[in-house]
């Protein structure tokens, strides 16, 4: 919680408005992409019924998505996958580690 804390607030003195909602679209791009292909493997190949034009919706949000994320500022880009590299790092550095729950103080 105190590192998440200290990182947003040296992100309020380095980042402008600009880049830091970039930095937001990077995120929520890839989010949207997510929720698209979920949306495909949901209702084109594990819904029971099947309905016309399953895979249409689910793709063109898709693309679009996947071309707006393409079009990001190449700083946002280099900024967003920087931050999932920090982001894996930790995952992977703290994974071993016991719960800060389980640790006694």
């Amino acid at each position: 919680m105190l590192l998440l804390g200290a990182i947003t607030l040296a992100g309020t003195f380095l980042l402008t408005f600009e880049k830091g909602a970039e930095h937001l679209n990077f995120g929520a791009f890839i989010a949207f992409i997510c929720v698209n292909v979920a949306a495909l493997i949901h209702y084109k190949f594990r819904f029971k019924e099947k309905v016309a034009f399953a895979a249409l919706s689910p793709l063109c949000g898709l693309a679009v998505c996947t071309f707006i994320w393409l079009n990001l500022n190449l700083d946002a880009k280099l900024l967003g996958a920087a931050w999932v590299g920090v982001g894996l790092l930790l995952y992977f550095v703290m994974k071993g580690n016991k719960p800060l729950a389980a640790v006694e103080w």
